[in-house]
């Protein structure tokens, strides 16, 4: 009995699934006899059917869906100074403001969330730390073909919200004034200069002149801390020229006797040029902001946008190579570096895998929307 049933289950499902326009090889009549193979062959056929609904699903290739844009507004009316909200990990601070409005002159009092010190590295908690930060209105003039479409509300204003998703593709040159490293080990020197303070100065021709075109070769320097006193105890500044062999002061007639404490400070100087790498970087991420634009009235619009810091979530959202300092090793080993000359990316990185699916774009475009809920606008009489 119990097999069955099972057999009546799977000629069900696969009935269902003749009705949902799934082909498998095999289709089968009352009476006919069943060989396991056949019902294999069925069931990786399904199997296959299923995956490619699942990817259609999950990529939203086939999309009819509303956009998440169909946002309704869920007053949270906060204290400022003393609550805050946590939205994609960024703090964010309940401030309030009166604002005057343009066509008469009123008061208008808004309270809404402010990030709180976004930029800054590492990010402060501390309530009472903020960037520098702005706000604006602006008045509504005679051009209404330039003027959004309020078709949502916010704390009983008409509002505009608007989801910004966008895939940057971007390429960006690290360190692109800075010789490589091997350019710098073959460097020609022009000129040490001996300062008493402790130091030496190596000036050295730049193979990589911001002036192609220039009668004179460009050059560069670096500074080493060296003790050269055991050595000369003469003269406290003193120059040698590299090209002519001589010194400024008289009694220096060689250089050989600094060659050891020069050479090392040319090989400390030169790893440092192990990340100071030119190179250039072709990566993809998605940027997603939210812009919410309310009517005051109807001279009277209160904008601001709201977004993320997106590297926290890169894992999903990918890379953006431009967080990182062009010097630093990170940069070096983001994502596809452009080889020289290089104008074609289609291989450089699998840009598909780059855009994350639809559900986790809304997912955070529904987040952000949730800030707009701590957005409560309160007017008062005109004092025009």
């Amino acid at each position: 009995m119990k097999a069955t049933i099972k057999l009546g289950l799977v000629l069900g499902a696969l009935c269902g699934l003749n009705n949902l326009n799934a082909d498998v090889p095999h289709v089968f009549v009352d009476g006919e006899v069943i060989r396991a193979e056949e019902m294999n062959e069925n069931f990786s056929s399904i199997k296959s059917e299923l995956t490619t609904i699942k990817t259609d699903v999950e990529n939203n290739s086939n999309n009819n869906s509303s956009w998440s844009e169909d946002y309704t507004y869920s007053v949270k009316n906060l204290t400022p100074g003393r609550d805050s909200v946590t939205v994609l990990g960024e703090l964010y601070d309940i401030v309030q403001f009166d604002t005057v409005s343009f066509k008469d002159h009123s008061l208008v009092t808004i309270k809404f969330p402010l990030p709180v010190d976004y930029y800054s590295q590492p990010r402060s908690k501390a309530l009472d730390i903020h960037r520098s930060e702005s706000w604006y209105t602006t008045e509504r003039r005679n051009h209404e073909d330039a003027q959004p479409s309020f078709t949502n509300t916010v704390s009983g204003y008409p509002a505009e919200i608007l989801a910004y998703v966008a895939n940057n593709h971007e390429m960006s040159w690290g360190n692109s004034s800075q010789m490589t490293r091997a350019e710098f080990d073959a460097a020609e020197y022009t000129e040490y200069f001996f300062s008493g303070s402790g130091y030496i100065r190596l000036r050295y021709v730049d193979v990589n002149p911001y002036k192609e075109n220039s009668d004179d070769p460009e050059t560069n320097y670096f500074n080493c801390d060296a003790d050269w006193s055991d050595i000369y105890t003469g003269s406290s500044n003193w120059t040698w020229n590299v090209a002519s062999g001589t010194s400024d002061e008289e009694s220096i007639t060689s250089i050989d006797a600094f060659n050891g404490i020069l050479s090392a400070c040319k090989a400390a100087e030169s790893e440092l040029f192990a990340t100071k790498q030119r190179v250039r970087k072709y990566f993809v991420y998605t940027d997603i902001q939210i812009r919410v634009v309310i009517a005051l009235d109807a001279h009277t619009l209160f904008r601001i946008w709201f977004r993320f810091d997106e590297k926290d979530y890169q894992s999903d959202l990918g890379v953006n190579c431009d967080q990182f300092s062009d010097t630093s090793q990170a940069f070096h080993d983001c994502v596809a570096t452009v080889a020289p000359a290089d104008r074609n990316f289609v291989d450089d990185i699998n840009v598909k895998v780059q855009l994350p699916v639809k559900s986790k774009r809304e997912e955070y475009v529904k987040q952000l929307f949730t800030l707009i809920d701590h957005i409560v606008i309160s007017g008062s009489e005109s004092e025009s």
